[in-house]
């Protein structure tokens, strides 16, 4: 019942800002308490209600495979309401507490996730509960309290599918930990079953590695490459496993290496940046300054706006010198000159926009807020008058409260979506507060370009 597809650990946007909504769950999950009383006298209507019932769940199953997450969430509340004696009642507990956390409501799934554990000791889905409480301590960087939660579900004879999924959030919680000889020990349990086997793979030549076990990190990474590209974020890893690994050769001093593993990070791939200015630099070490600045050509023409690039932009000037083309170097210094403005209005528009981004970051901050009593009281409305018909409650509900229920699904997108162009304004303005020297740094190399310049026309003239 846990779900593998969309378990790989993030920082969750939302996750603690549902105190709200796990308030009003709560109050909801003890009127289904309080109704939970079968009537032994109308027993001829158990069969039908059951088969309802049934339905409502095959359909809330159905769209939370779907990633249907708020869709499954509304119906299984109904489902849990409408039929408190239903014999599946634990499992549908599982189900909306996975929607929850899928949402990103971390509170409100966890106190669904206790309430199996404390209340359906004896259900086959305590482990899977106990699971879904580790994945939420991890996602919410406690480490220790995620450990505990794998200790326990250790205790027992737990299934290696359930080995798996324990194992790997134990041992990204002993890698947050710093702990890697843990670590490794734990990924270790994992089979090469595991939905996150590529990220253990990962997660443990990284390990070795800071462990200073080189050659172990080496074939470890070899393994990881050698899984198949079965889907995008799989891909995505092998390009990061190719860019790691480069960069363990550079560092080692077995620059042909690196190259070749920076050369296997395709065009299209976001790691393309990174992968041609490691390349160029490898080629900078073995003094192929011919070959470096192809590389940087092309890191500069495709990614103009990338920050890498101007890193880039110093090398190829550099690079220019080396072979004696100065007015080329010349050519690529005023480039960066206009690029970076002088020190004092770097400082200055990196004051402004950190003012900016915090007022923005209280307004979407706020708004969620707001959202959050919005969508706790569409689940109450959802759930407060009595229906002579059960299982039409869906269909029942007035048009006005599926249209506010669909605005607020996308406000909240749309939300997101700002804080992450937010995040991303943030995080290169940083990047202009770190190199807000670099104006100096391309004065002083054109400086020297031109001296050079100077002096081999002068010698030519003698």
């Amino acid at each position: 019942m846990f779900d593998q597809k969309n378990c790989f650990p993030a920082d969750h946007l939302f996750q603690c800002r549902h105190v709200l909504f796990s308030a009003s769950l709560s109050l909801l999950l003890l009127f289904f308490n309080a109704q939970a009383q079968v009537d032994p006298f109308h027993p001829h209507n158990a069969g039908i209600q059951t088969d309802k019932a049934d339905h409502l769940f095959a359909k809330a199953e159905a769209e939370f495979q779907a990633g249907q997450y708020w869709q499954s969430s509304r119906r299984l509340i109904t489902l849990i309401d409408a039929y408190p004696a239903f014999r599946r009642v634990d499992e549908s507990l599982l189900l909306l507490a996975n929607c929850l956390c899928e949402l990103n409501m971390n509170q409100a799934a966890a106190k669904l996730y206790s309430r199996i554990v404390e209340k359906h000791i004896s259900s086959p889905f305590v482990s899977d509960a106990l699971l879904g409480l580790q994945r939420i301590a991890y996602n919410n960087g406690d480490w220790q309290e995620s450990l505990k939660y794998h200790q326990v579900l250790l205790r027992g004879s737990p299934s290696q599918p359930l080995i798996d999924l324990t194992s790997y959030y134990a041992g990204m919680a002993y890698y947050k930990l710093l702990d890697f000889p843990k670590c490794v020990n734990v990924l270790r349990d994992a089979s090469e079953n595991s939905p996150y086997y590529d990220y253990i793979l990962y997660t443990k030549a990284i390990s070795l590695l800071r462990m200073k076990q080189i050659e172990a990190s080496i074939a470890t990474f070899n393994k990881l490459l050698l899984l198949p590209a079965v889907n995008d974020e799989r891909l995505e890893l092998l390009d990061e496993g190719h860019l790691s690994l480069g960069y363990l050769f550079y560092e080692l001093g077995y620059y042909d290496q690196a190259d070749d593993e920076f050369s296997k990070i395709p065009a299209g791939s976001s790691l393309r940046p990174a992968a041609l200015l490691a390349s160029a630099w490898s080629k900078v070490k073995r003094n192929s300054w011919q070959e470096a600045i192809i590389v940087l050509t092309e890191l500069y023409r495709n990614f103009p706006s990338h920050e890498l690039s101007q890193e880039g932009l110093f090398l190829l000037g550099r690079a220019y010198q080396m072979i004696g083309k100065y007015a080329d170097a010349v050519i690529i210094y005023d480039r960066l000159i206009e690029i970076f403005p002088e020190e004092q209005k770097v400082i200055t528009l990196v004051e402004k926009t950190n003012v900016s981004i915090e007022m923005e970051r209280k307004r979407i901050e706020q708004r969620q807020i707001e959202l959050l009593v919005l969508e706790s009281r569409l689940i109450e409305d959802l759930n407060v008058e009595p229906h002579n018909d059960p299982a039409t409650v869906d269909s029942s509900l007035a048009a006005e409260l599926n249209a506010l229920l669909l605005q607020a699904t996308e406000e909240r997108k749309d939300l997101s979506q700002r804080l992450d162009r937010l995040n991303s304004l943030a995080a290169k303005t940083a990047v202009q507060e770190k190199r807000r020297n670099w104006r100096a740094y391309a004065e002083y190399g054109k400086a020297r370009a031109q001296f050079l310049q100077l002096q081999t026309t002068k010698d030519g003239k003698k």
